[in-house]
C-alpha cells in the first residue's frame, strides 16, 4: 500500500515537471517574441527620428539660404 502511494506521488510529480517544462518553454517563447517586438519598435522609432532630423536639417538650410538672399538684397539697397 505504501509503495503504491509513493508510485502515485511520483507520477503526480512527473506530471508537474512536464507541465512546468511546457510552461517554461511557453514563457521563454513569449519573452523572445516581446523582445523582438520591442526591438522592431525601437528600430521604427530610430528611422522616424532620422527622417525628422533630415527634414529639420533641410528646413534649416532653406531658411539659411532665404535669410542670406534677404541680407544680400538689403545690402544692395543701402
Amino acid at each position: 500500500m505504501e509503495q503504491h502511494q509513493a508510485e502515485q506521488r511520483i507520477r503526480e510529480l512527473e506530471e508537474c515537471v512536464v507541465s512546468l517544462r511546457f510552461s517554461r518553454r511557453l514563457l521563454l517563447n513569449l519573452l523572445t517574441e516581446l523582445q523582438e517586438e520591442k526591438e522592431n519598435e525601437r528600430l521604427c522609432y530610430e528611422r522616424e527620428k532620422q527622417k525628422l532630423l533630415d527634414r529639420n536639417r533641410r528646413y534649416a538650410r532653406l531658411i539659411w539660404e532665404k535669410n542670406k538672399k534677404i541680407n544680400e538684397i538689403a545690402k544692395g539697397r543701402l
